[in-house]
């Protein structure tokens, strides 16, 4: 949303699925693909902070249209937390870097006791509520709701990722509200 430069990669990448998961008996099959690489350099001794929106399918004249009514909020880009909102499809999501809160839209707050990847969709008066431990740890997260002047506390036990419980470590997990 406010311009930076991009660096744009398309090569042959390999790997094998084992490379992804250190606890898992995945496959070592080296594969090769033709990949798509884009990314922003950054300087981690600058703290940099820069925010994207990827769209998808475009051209030129579609992106513009789309910049014209672009439905996306970036709420917050801070070290603490990053929050944006899509008010075309009533969802939004936040990275919680540590506990805080967040403001969706007005009538919306979520709050974090703890780090955790977060996702909101509203529809058909429920709201729908999947979350994440970035770092695939066994942890319990407290999110609390206001909604429209009502609070909700939800609590999220998320598995964690170890030798034994490779196949859920780092699991979404979904909880629904009726508001």
């Amino acid at each position: 949303p406010e311009g930076e430069d991009v660096f744009i990669r398309a090569d042959k990448q390999y790997g094998s699925y084992a490379t992804t998961n250190r606890y898992a008996n995945y496959d070592r099959t080296m594969y090769s693909e033709d990949m798509f690489t884009m990314y922003i350099p950054h300087d981690n001794e600058k703290k940099d902070t820069y925010c994207y929106i990827t769209v998808p399918e475009t051209d030129s004249e579609k992106l513009a249209q789309y910049c014209e009514n672009n439905k996306v909020r970036i709420i917050e880009n801070s070290e603490d937390i990053q929050a944006v909102y899509h008010d075309g499809v009533n969802a939004g999501g936040a990275v919680f870097y540590k506990n805080g809160s967040v403001d969706f839209k007005n009538g919306l707050n979520v709050t974090s006791d703890s780090i955790c990847c977060l996702l909101v969709r509203e529809k058909d008066g429920k709201l729908y509520f999947s979350v994440s431990n970035p770092y695939a740890k066994k942890t319990t997260v407290g999110i609390k709701v206001n909604c429209n002047g009502k609070t909700y506390d939800l609590s999220f036990e998320l598995p964690g990722l170890d030798k034994d419980n490779y196949d859920y470590g780092g699991k979404t997990v979904t909880k629904v509200l009726d508001v």
